[in-house]
């Protein structure tokens, strides 16, 4: 497969920061919408307001069957996809060193209460790869890389900020992709202004080759070539 990134795309990337495209099509905001998960972050998912949520500080209170259920509500909400999210909703832990505790106290207290929920333990689904093929337009093998270029290229390209990209590309393969090596990915691939590390460009870093995938750099075409972008790819 071939995917050619005329001059104007590419500038309009590079313009863009690792911002989220203003002009991106209306599927990727449908595909990326819906409640925030976070206590704090937006309206509760599972009550009237945060102040009828467990004490973020006790998560062991969870095994108290007064918590059932707002446990089984939350468990059941389509913005929930793991315990972790869960875990984010009720303690705001996102990141935290508290994530782990909260994560595991509500594993526990679901399982002591009886409470099945519909996702599978640690693993986004179907729901993840959904989201990945409606931002690209196409399916992507489930076998796929989540930091090889072309993939993320496409993210952002697509209209995904860097921050969206690393989200929906860690949901699709249940790895931990951070912000900051997407957006690394992108400045070896000149879709994002500088270079990865302090030092100067390399020669290697011109053309990149990982797994098949073949990168060019033409933001300095030879006399009669037109400039942007042109990526050949063998296999994601």
């Amino acid at each position: 497969m071939t995917v050619a990134l005329d001059p104007d795309t590419v500038e309009a990337a590079r313009n863009r920061d690792g911002a989220p495209a203003e002009d991106r099509p209306e599927r990727i905001a449908d595909a990326l919408g819906g409640p925030t998960v976070g206590r704090g972050e937006g309206d509760p998912l599972a009550a009237e307001n945060y102040a009828r949520y467990p004490d973020a500080d006790n998560p062991e209170s969870l095994s108290n069957p007064k918590w059932s259920p707002l446990l089984r509500s939350l468990l059941d909400h389509s913005a929930v996809t793991d315990f972790e999210d869960a875990a984010n909703e009720l303690a705001g832990a996102e990141g935290g060193p508290n994530l782990e505790q909260w994560t595991e106290a509500i594993r526990r207290a679901a399982s002591a209460l009886q409470i099945d929920p519909p996702f599978d333990d640690g693993d986004g689904g179907d729901d993840a790869r959904d989201t990945l093929t409606t931002v690209l337009g196409h399916p992507v093998p489930d076998n796929a890389e989540p930091t090889n270029p072309i993939l993320v290229a496409e993210c952002y390209v697509a209209g995904l900020s860097v921050s969206e990209a690393a989200t929906v590309l860690s949901e699709y393969t249940d790895r931990d992709i951070q912000p900051m090596k997407v957006r690394d990915i992108l400045k070896q691939v000149d879709l994002l202004p500088g270079h990865e590390g302090e030092g100067p460009k390399t020669s290697e870093e011109e053309d990149i080759r990982l797994g098949g995938t073949t990168v060019k750099n033409r933001d300095s075409p030879s006399e009669g070539e037109s400039g942007g972008l042109s990526v050949n790819v063998n296999d994601f």
